[in-house]
């Protein structure tokens, strides 16, 4: 699976660079146009774009800008610039723009660039390029490591249902099996709970912008973030988080704002020994359902068990 979501990441910014290559190519005068072809080995009557790498398309992409007359590089500055300014952010093309040579500023590019300021421009636009090409190389170097990580909770999430299924069959021909079974849920719920929780938190880091002062480590940062020891452990944790919800609802130790639901011994019918009477399902649906929305919200944020134990301790100490 991680070969195929790399290759679909890869692939999409690949042909999208690819895209604007062909297009730029048609902008070239026939002598530019011989050298580029000349220069990268494609043929001459049908060029082939797609088996250049992507960083032989950043280099076309370079000698394009360099080869492109006065007019067009003109006009082709206000695009560089304003993708720089979408993907540096406002106050990094802000610093930019203040530190560039007045004849070749945007105002300068409004009333026009003197003839001898056009290599100048030229190079700024070439350094904005390389830039924006190191940007969205980081960028897609951080969602190939994403994706690869939203393949554990995702593998985690199957085992557990197929787990729970058949743990729930079994239980369905013990004693108390609907009490083991609301056990189970409780357990089940957590540990989901931390499954979408990580999920949610990568989804979140693959919407983050790219800085402009990244780098390799800052883009693969997710990769020791989020090891797969660390996402287990939060799963086991959900798992107990949500013991201890049910036995804090059992006990009834603690109920900050009423949040944990309360039991009816009333529905108990259970007469025998004590772990008989424990394993019986106390509670009506209403109050299941509390129960395991609760468990799934202390595998979720997994701050909630323990704020609620720390509540209970300073109860205790005063």
């Amino acid at each position: 699976m991680t070969v195929s979501h790399s290759y679909s990441v890869s692939h999409s910014y690949t042909e999208e660079v690819r895209t604007a290559i062909e297009a730029d190519f048609l902008l070239l005068d026939n002598d530019c146009k011989n050298i580029f072809l000349s220069a990268y080995g494609l043929d001459r009557d049908k060029p082939d774009f797609t088996t250049a790498t992507l960083p032989q398309m950043w280099s076309m992409e370079i000698f394009i800008l360099k080869s492109l007359s006065n007019e067009e590089l003109s006009r082709r500055m206000w695009i560089i610039r304003e993708k720089f300014r979408l993907q540096a952010g406002d106050a990094v093309y802000a610093n930019y723009a203040a530190r560039l040579p007045e004849i070749i500023s945007d105002a300068a590019l409004q009333q026009g660039v003197a003839p001898e300021s056009y290599p100048l421009l030229k190079e700024d636009a070439v350094n904005i390029t390389r830039q924006m090409q190191r940007m969205n190389y980081y960028r897609v170097q951080r969602n190939l490591e994403i994706n690869a990580k939203k393949e554990v909770p995702i593998v985690i999430f199957f085992v557990l249902l197929a787990a729970g299924i058949f743990i729930f069959s079994l239980t369905n021909h013990t004693i108390n099996g609907q009490s083991w079974q609301l056990i189970l849920l409780t357990v089940y719920f957590g540990m989901i709970g931390a499954v979408v929780s990580l999920l949610q938190r990568l989804e979140q880091a693959s919407n983050t912008p790219t800085n402009f002062t990244d780098s390799a480590i800052n883009s693969t940062d997710i990769g020791q973030g989020m090891s797969n020891s660390y996402m287990i452990s939060l799963v086991v944790s959900g798992a107990v988080f949500s013991v201890l919800v049910y036995l804090l609802a059992r006990s009834q130790l603690i109920n900050v704002l009423d949040l944990l639901p309360k039991p009816d011994a009333a529905l108990c019918k259970v007469s025998a020994n004590t772990i008989q009477k424990f394993l019986c399902d106390p509670y009506d649906s209403a109050q299941t359902a509390k129960l395991l929305i609760l468990c799934f919200i202390s595998g979720f944020a997994e701050r909630f068990v323990p704020d609620v134990l720390d509540s209970l301790i300073r109860r205790a100490k005063t």
